[in-house]
């Protein structure tokens, strides 16, 4: 996995579905943690959180409550990985709909979700 991650390959399905093509006993929730351990340990300035979620922390917080530093972090990170980019930009979309109570515009974004 850290040979197909230093060539660029950064997509945990991907990387997953690589890795059970090859039998390897792995879940995605596996890939997923060693993928955003690798993540953190080549992006410049990004600590891990002591319970080992800086990732997840930083894309579900809310906007306003993240520091110079996190939204630093939090678009290094994204700048990396297309995929993840969009599903930040989904997440956003869907604490807008909550916070906002916009309920009813929820089958929009949802479809817009699945045109991407």
């Amino acid at each position: 996995m850290e040979r197909r991650f230093a060539e660029g390959c950064t997509s945990v399905t991907h990387l997953h579905g690589e890795l059970l093509a090859d039998n390897a006993p792995v879940t995605y929730q596996m890939v997923r943690s060693h993928n955003l351990h690798l993540a953190r340990g080549s992006v410049p300035g990004a600590a891990p959180a002591a319970d080992g979620a800086a990732g997840d922390r930083l894309l579900t917080r809310h906007p306003t409550t993240l520091t110079e530093e996190d939204r630093a972090d939090l678009k290094e990170i994204l700048a990396r990985c297309p995929e993840l980019d969009r599903a930040a930009g989904h997440v956003r979309d869907f604490g807008e709909i909550l916070t906002d109570r916009l309920g009813s515009t929820l089958p929009t974004r949802i479809d817009a979700v699945d045109a991407n």
